[in-house]
This record gives C-alpha cells, sequence and structure tokens, in this order.
C-alpha cells in the first residue's frame, strides 16, 4: 500500500508541477537556459516500519545497463532508448542518476547528460543515504533527488537540478 502511495505521491508532484507552471526544458537543449528567480519545490515524504523497506522503496539503477557513453571525469553512462525518449544512467556516490531527454524535440541526451555529471561532481554535499535516485527529466523539466533517510522516503522536486539538492540538504 505504501508503495502505491509513493507512485502516486510522484504522479501527483508531476500533476502540480505542470499545473502551477513550472517551467520545461522541451524546446530547448541548453540546460543552463534561464529560469524563474525562484523555481518551484515540493517536499515529500513517506513513513516506513524499517529502513530496509524505505530503501527498498527507491528505484535502484542498473550498475551497466544499455550502450557505454563516456560522460567525462571517468563517468560513464549507460544510454537507452525507445518511443521518443533516450535514457541515459549512471552513479555518483550513493545514487543512482537517470536522465531523461525527448529526441523527437531534438533534445541531445548525451549534451544534457554531460552538464549534469558536471553539475553532481560540482556538489560537495548530499543527503547522507545508502541508497538514492537523482532524475533530470528534461522532457518534462522536473529534476529530483530522492534519498532513504532512516524510516522515511524523502524527495525533492523542482525545475532546478541544484536548487532541489540544495533544498534536500535542509530537510
Amino acid at each position: 500500500m505504501k508503495k502505491s502511495l509513493f507512485i502516486l505521491g510522484t504522479i501527483l508532484l508531476t500533476t502540480i508541477a505542470v499545473q502551477t507552471g513550472i517551467e520545461t526544458y522541451a524546446s530547448n537543449n541548453s540546460f543552463n537556459q534561464e529560469q524563474a528567480s525562484k523555481p518551484k519545490t515540493q517536499y515529500s515524504e513517506l513513513e516506513f516500519d524499517t529502513h530496509e523497506e524505505a530503501k527498498d522503496n527507491i528505484q535502484v539503477i542498473p550498475e551497466k545497463s544499455g550502450i557505454p557513453v563516456d560522460l567525462g571525469n571517468n563517468i560513464t553512462g549507460y544510454q537507452e532508448g525507445g518511443a521518443g525518449s533516450r535514457f541515459i544512467t549512471f552513479h555518483i556516490k550513493n545514487y543512482g542518476v537517470f536522465i531523461r531527454t525527448n529526441s523527437i524535440l531534438g533534445q541531445d541526451n548525451v549534451a544534457l547528460s554531460k552538464e549534469v555529471a558536471q553539475i553532481l561532481l560540482s556538489i560537495e554535499k548530499y543527503p547522507e543515504t545508502d541508497r538514492g535516485l537523482i532524475r533530470a527529466d528534461f522532457a518534462s523539466g522536473m529534476m529530483s533527488i530522492t534519498w532513504a533517510s532512516d524510516t522515511f522516503v524523502k524527495s525533492v522536486t523542482s525545475s532546478d537540478l541544484r536548487v532541489s539538492i540544495e533544498k534536500a540538504l535542509t530537510k
């Protein structure tokens, strides 16, 4: 039941973000495009009975799945795609990283993934966890960080990846 509530919460977060006008990256290949002075953020948490149960409710990114892509700084991403979307995954610290772009709109997933990797390498501190997930969804404009903390799964979503991570450090 709790897992379905978390999935429902993720769907609601996306719906809220779209309805409140969070800017998307659907028509631009640049990650550094102008954004509103204060990107809207959404925080959520879901409590479980144990830490293991909380951790098990965070999507696991496979170590090596797809076509290898060099993202620089000794980071290898793995690319897959289908139905107009392209995905690149990799790992940094205790976080799996999932990047989605829309190839129909001309988004360059390798270039955007390299930019995300550089941003993530420049960030010194992340919420402490033994399992987390960072999602950069350029097709929808939603950037999120999700992590297990004690018996909670916590998540921060916004239109700016740095803002999501910075806000996560305050939770």
